[in-house]
């Protein structure tokens, strides 16, 4: 057996030969599948086109969930693959984490000591902009308080607004 290392990918596997060991990884790939539903829904959400507000806004939620879940399971990989192991054990925000991997990669290959991140500039500016969405206005969302004014015919205005605005 050569003493050369060999690889081979199969979609969801990837496995070494290293002096005649193998060693089997497992690694779904699930950002792919994401990814898939993410493009799925928002072309559904277009499709829809303000013909149904309800359909639209549930099409592009789901969207835009799976679409933070794509690049949240795609930026740990990297981070996997390019700081090891210990990186899935990181507690820190998404952006954080790409600016750290970023970072780590211009340093690695091309001698740079800085991150080319640049939160006001594309794509980093969408970037943050959708993982703001994901998380201020559909996943943790805060309730609102406001006022509720009862009108001659007994409802609550505010109140139905912002209902039929769903």
């Amino acid at each position: 057996m050569s003493k050369e290392r060999q690889e081979i990918k199969l979609p969801a596997v990837e496995s070494t030969t290293s002096f005649g060991k193998v060693t089997l990884r497992m690694r779904p790939n699930l950002f792919r599948n994401m990814f898939e539903i993410a493009k799925e829904h928002r072309d559904n959400a277009v499709k829809i086109g303000g013909k149904n507000h309800k359909a639209e806004l549930k099409e592009s939620m789901i969207s835009i969930v799976f679409s933070c879940m794509c690049l949240e399971a795609y930026i740990n990989k990297i981070g996997g693959d390019t700081l090891g192991t210990g990186w899935l054990k990181t507690k820190a925000s998404l952006e954080s984490k790409w600016r750290r991997i970023l970072r780590e990669l211009a340093t690695n290959k091309a001698g740079v000591k800085t991150s080319p991140f640049n939160g006001k500039k594309e794509p980093y500016k969408s970037f943050k902009e959708l993982i703001d969405t994901r998380n201020n206005i559909i996943v943790h969302h805060k309730a609102e308080v406001m006022d509720i004014v009862k009108t001659k015919y007994g409802n609550m205005d505010g109140l139905i607004n912002m209902l039929t605005a769903i």
